[in-house]
């Protein structure tokens, strides 16, 4: 019933406002960071995105950096060998959620996303939304 509403509502406006954050690309293999498996599981924010500490020792933030990118490549179908090898990653793609917001855009909406993801994936080749903010 409130999806019903709520899908009726996006159909009859003509601007759509959009806040996102990790759980949106949790579908193209970037993990979020307080599920289980996600980033603060294997990584304490504390230790790894605390300024002071990273200012002292950055080399902890580009080791947990690193190993992010080559995670999402191996879960894209790539090897960490390949990976540090040829230095050639499989970026995570767009998912069905990226694509929808694309898509209300070219419905005619004018929608505006508004988001804290870093990833690029609001930002798709096919229907790339046009006004889009990173906070």
């Amino acid at each position: 019933m409130a999806l019903a509403r709520a899908a009726g509502l996006v159909h009859g406006a003509t601007r759509v406002s959009v806040f996102t954050g990790a759980g949106i690309s949790v579908e193209s293999g970037i993990p979020d960071f307080r599920s289980p498996g996600g980033l603060w599981s294997k990584y304490d924010p504390f230790t790894y995105c605390n300024y002071d500490v990273f200012k002292s020792n950055p080399e902890l933030f580009w080791r947990m950096a690193r190993e992010l990118v080559l995670d999402i490549h191996v879960q894209n179908g790539g090897t960490k060998e390949e990976a540090l090898k040829e230095g050639k990653l499989i970026k995570a793609q767009p998912n069905a959620a990226h694509m929808a917001l694309a898509e209300l855009q070219n419905m005619g909406k004018k929608v505006t996303v508004i988001t804290q993801n870093i990833d690029g994936l609001h930002k798709v080749k096919q229907g790339c939304l046009q006004y889009f903010h990173e906070l």
